[in-house]
């Protein structure tokens, strides 16, 4: 999916593909936060024009295309899930 958006979409505009992404989000109506983080000022210079900038009608209608296409392939995003999992055996209590 991240190969396909780059190429179809991020390296005609001439952009990262963080900033296409960071335009998507904000373009897209259902969403109403967008979180990035930055580790340099390069990177927070990198957000920001991300964030300014406004994707085409047919750029969108590309991302829906690769996005639809990804739908379904993982069932759930749970990066935590083994830090939840129980452990198998309980620990036995010490002994006094």
């Amino acid at each position: 999916v991240g190969g396909r958006l780059r190429r179809e979409v991020a390296a005609p505009r001439g952009v990262p593909l963080s900033q296409i992404a960071l335009a998507w989000v904000l373009a897209n109506p259902a969403a109403s936060t967008a979180l990035v983080g930055a580790r340099t000022p390069a990177e927070v210079d990198a957000n920001d024009a991300g964030a300014e900038l406004t994707l085409t009608k047919d750029e969108l209608a590309t991302i829906d295309t690769i996005l639809a296409g990804a739908a379904g392939r993982v069932r759930e995003f749970t990066p935590l899930r083994p830090a939840m999992e129980p452990w198998g055996e309980e620990i036995p209590a010490p002994r006094a």
